[in-house]
């Protein structure tokens, strides 16, 4: 039997998962992606992860007859290359300091555009750290290839210097309609580039009779296995990767982007199928905020009791409302902090954590709905969530109720890991592989809340319209 591998380059986990052709999941190898400090800043330990992902590779083809490999990992992350050897270990993606000047800035605004590079620049976007790498650390200027840590762990088996377009898109100089880098602003800033930009599932090389798929940014990557697994042709298909962030992304034909308009809200790429791109919609705090509502309430890791204490609610109204940076409700996204509204005196601390799941149950769906709207999409739909959130089924029940779709779970939480695996089983067989795949039941409770939890939402006047 055959065998495919597949690598998540991750922020707090390193994921390696075994597929077999039958579309049996045998093993999932995690360990915590290793970290070093340089200054006040914080990097991959590039060397311990390279050891991580050889490692596994050579313990797992020994035992199986493992055909190919493909890497998912964070986006705008950059390794930095001279002369084939990597300068400087690359910074985390969400280092917020690490970035351009106001100067270099308003010159990448000027360049490079919103309506070109599909979505509002950002301060985190790669080509911000290449600037800050090249000012601040010795040798960086000098480098002759800068990669995303997805396509430097094929390089470094197959020696092709490549971008995918769902990095590439994450870099701040890619125009999304042409599917080339902006070269005005690469040849300002004197960056090599490779002028090498392919779609995910493309064959990346082979090393050691083992075949390199071409993957990339990790939620772009688990959307490609959801696509590929479970094979809906004829619904619209959302995929929601619920981690310490929620990124919803689904697909839209060629001919719907031509009204496009560049926001706050989410970004626009060309897909891995042709005549398509993928539109998304994200929330920047998602896990972080339910794990500080988890803290205040002193719940700490017991998840049990906190889901037995809100199975025996029987309030007939959410006890707050929330906001968080990057939900698209609150007036403004320029803070970290949580904020709180109208507490009811003498409420739980279950309450409160049943109000969090609300909060972020009808944010799901109002970015699904927004989605749907913006780009005319069937309305017969799927929504499938990946990520550590499938392990909590009380929160699940809640979504379900929520989304006017079907809400699918895989039987694996490790998507990202998975589509890693199917980019490399693209490249060496023709063969479709389903995955297996269960539907989330309703909360019935939630009937009684959500139109209450909507209600309330429209008073604060967060949103012209929920």
């Amino acid at each position: 039997m055959e065998y495919y591998v597949g690598y998540d380059i991750g922020t707090t986990n390193l994921k390696c998962l075994l597929l077999a052709e039958n579309g049996t999941i045998e093993k999932v190898i995690k360990e915590s992606t290793p970290k070093i400090q340089y200054k006040s800043h914080l990097f991959f330990d590039l060397k311990k992860i390279e050891s991580f992902v050889d490692n596994t590779l050579e313990s797992l083809s020994s035992f199986y007859n493992v055909k190919s490999v493909g890497f998912s990992s964070v986006g705008e992350t950059i390794v930095p290359i001279k002369e084939h050897k990597v300068i400087c270990n690359p910074p985390l993606w969400d280092e917020k300091e690490i970035t351009s000047t106001k100067e270099e800035r308003e010159i990448i605004e000027s360049l490079a555009p919103s309506q070109a590079i599909g979505t509002l620049t950002k301060p985190l976007f790669s080509i911000h750290k290449i600037l800050w790498m090249k000012r601040e650390i010795i040798g960086v200027k000098d480098a002759d290839l800068f990669l995303p840590l997805s396509s430097y762990f094929v390089y470094r088996k197959t020696g092709l210097p490549f971008w995918d377009y769902s990095q590439a898109s994450r870099s701040g100089v890619f125009d999304i309609r042409t599917k080339k880098w902006i070269e005005p602003l690469l040849d300002y800033f004197s960056i090599v580039l490779p002028s090498l930009i392919l779609p995910m599932g493309h064959e990346g090389g082979k090393c050691d009779n083992i075949y390199y798929g071409i993957g990339g940014h990790d939620h772009i990557v688990g959307f490609y296995g959801i696509e590929k697994s479970l094979q809906e042709e004829n619904k619209s298909l959302y995929y929601s990767s619920m981690g310490t962030s929620e990124v919803l992304a689904t697909l839209v034909n060629e001919n719907k982007i031509e009204n496009f308009v560049p926001s706050a809200k989410g970004y626009l790429q060309p897909s891995f199928f042709p005549k398509k791109y993928t539109a998304t919609r994200s929330f920047r705090s998602f896990g972080s905020m339910l794990e500080s509502i988890r803290t205040i309430t002193s719940y700490n890791d017991d998840y049990a009791k906190m889901n037995e204490d809100i199975s025996n609610l029987t309030s007939t109204e959410p006890a707050c409302l929330f906001s968080s940076n990057g939900d698209f409700i609150q007036a403004s996204n320029d803070t970290d902090w949580l904020n709180i509204y109208k507490i009811k005196r003498g409420c739980k601390r279950e309450e409160i954590i049943e109000s969090a799941y609300l909060y972020l149950s009808v944010l799901s769906e109002i970015m699904r709905c927004d989605l749907e709207n913006q780009y005319n999409l069937n309305k017969d739909g799927i929504f499938v969530v990946g990520g550590g959130i499938t392990k909590n089924k009380t929160f699940l029940s809640y979504l379900s109720s929520a989304i006017t779709q079907p809400v699918l779970l895989l039987n694996t939480e490790e998507i990202s890991a998975l589509g890693a695996a199917l980019v490399g089983q693209n490249v060496v067989s023709s063969h479709s592989i389903k995955i297996k795949h269960i539907e989330v039941e309703k909360n019935i409770k939630f009937e009684r809340l959500i139109k209450e939890t909507v209600k309330r939402y429209k008073e604060l006047v967060w949103r012209k319209s929920i």
